[in-house]
């Protein structure tokens, strides 16, 4: 049997879509706190049995880190006590990004018989560098039903790992809802569910001896601390300016677009175009942050590339821009890009320059490097 690739796909964006609703739900109940983790319980939804359980705890480590543990089979026998370690195998892989595994639980009670699991997950990246890896269950004729166990069935199962402003520290989430089926008392099919949720603790301390920073790296957590709090300044910045109606010399208008300028107390001049775009903000910011797109909107730009990728939110890139001139050189510029959703009117790009170990200074008069004090989007 081959699996249904789409299909497995879509369920797994709804089970994403559900856990992050779940996640700002209002009704969870503080069940137990210690050691820096702590589990909340949210009572069964209309028409359910099981209570839902959430561990959480803060760990020292980036969420590529603690997801890349979390993925690899052979670790659930590290985080998860109860897991039976036979039982935890890979069944099919669907692409690079999802598989299906089976694992056990041992179940607390007398006489009772232990727990399988066959589920699907896929391992799934938000725009602002989150990561959410739902469980679903499925069947699959690699993992035919064993008689010494009852097939149980994840309803809700997931992490989410949020990273901090560094990128190097993550909030680690993980939402578990079970059928155990067959008879369980209630008192046992709860601890399952808080077992589980306790899981998130073991994870963090695995995932921290295991992590390893390199301090003197460019995107080291003191580095990004740095290039965030710079950022937020330069964000500020372009508020201000984008706000401010004082003093500002009219160029010419053409196309629609209104060219102004205003001297700035360094002495410099600061130049803003403006122009009203018949869509929404969310539709045209891919576009103005897409790099690769640069030259379809500043048509002067010969080459524009991402040096490196922090997050989904911020990068490091270079582009070069035409000196239209015989008499002068290109430009070459290195810039941190960041775009945020601000507190007035919407989303903003901004962008400065930076050194950065992997950009040199270019050698020879063909090509200068120029210096961004500040440019943005708003």
């Amino acid at each position: 049997m081959s699996l249904d690739a789409s299909a497995l796909a879509r369920a797994a964006s709804q089970a994403r879509a559900r856990v992050l609703v779940l996640l700002k739900d209002t009704t969870w109940e503080k069940d137990s706190e210690d050691k820096g983790v702590t589990v909340h319980i949210k009572p069964p939804e209309a028409g359910e049995d099981a209570s839902y359980y959430r561990g959480e705890c803060r760990v020292d480590a980036p969420p590529e880190h603690v997801l890349d543990f979390i993925w690899s089979i052979d670790n659930r026998n590290s985080w998860d006590e109860h897991c039976i370690a036979d039982k935890n195998v890979s069944i099919d892989t669907v692409d690079g990004d999802s598989d299906v595994v089976m694992w056990a639980v041992d179940v607390p009670a007398p006489f009772a018989s232990d727990r399988d699991f066959v589920t699907y997950r896929s391992r799934i990246r938000e725009r602002d560098g989150s990561y959410v890896v739902p469980y679903i269950t499925i069947d699959h004729p690699k993992a035919p039903p064993d008689e010494s166990y009852e097939r149980g069935k994840a309803l809700i199962c997931a992490f989410v790992l949020a990273p901090d402003r560094s990128g190097r520290k993550t909030t680690l989430s993980y939402i578990v809802q079970f059928d155990l089926c067959g008879y369980l008392p209630a008192m046992a099919v709860n601890l399952v569910g808080s077992r589980q949720a306790l899981c998130v603790g073991t994870i963090r301390d695995c995932s921290e001896r295991s992590y390893v920073p390199t301090e003197d790296d460019d995107d080291s957590p003191a580095v990004l601390e740095s290039l965030f709090d710079e950022s937020d300044g330069k964000f500020e910045e372009l508020e201000m300016l984008a706000a401010d109606e004082v003093d500002w010399d009219t160029l010419g208008e053409e196309d629609g677009v209104i060219m102004q300028s205003k001297s700035v107390p360094s002495g410099d001049r600061v130049y803003r175009g403006i122009v009203r775009v018949a869509k929404a903000p969310l539709v045209v910011l891919p576009f103005l942050w897409a790099t690769n797109k640069r030259n379809q909107w500043d048509t002067r730009t010969v080459d524009a590339k991402v040096l490196h990728a922090f997050d989904a939110r911020m990068e490091v890139s270079k582009y070069i821009i035409d000196s239209d001139s015989s008499v002068s050189s290109n430009r070459e510029y290195v810039v941190l890009r960041r775009w945020d959703d601000r507190s007035h009117g919407g989303p903003s790009i901004v962008e400065y320059s930076v050194e950065r170990r992997e950009a040199p200074i270019p050698e020879g008069d063909e090509l200068v490097r120029g210096n961004v004090f500040i440019s943005g989007q708003k």
